[in-house]
């Protein structure tokens, strides 16, 4: 699976997270400052990609599992919103 190809892309319900990716980044500051960091990218169903960038020592599995999670929840706040 490619770029949010998902077998379930036609079902809007579908909530599943796919095509995780995290990715070691660097940043400049104007000033010149090097910070380190993590880019973490994803699909949840047909919605996405959402990106999150992360300090490096804020990047713990388990705060980027708790936003994912949180995401998810709001996409499906969203569905029932109009039912």
């Amino acid at each position: 699976m490619c770029c949010g190809e998902n077998e379930n892309m036609d079902n809007p319900n579908d909530l599943t997270v796919h095509d995780l990716v995290v990715a070691d980044t660097t940043t400049f500051s104007a000033g010149g400052r090097v910070s380190q960091g993590k880019r973490v990218t994803f699909w949840i169903g047909s919605h996405g990609p959402f990106v999150r960038n992360y300090d490096a020592a804020a990047a713990t599995t388990d705060r980027i599992k708790s936003d994912i999670d949180a995401q998810v929840s709001q996409l499906r706040e969203l569905a029932t919103y109009g039912q």
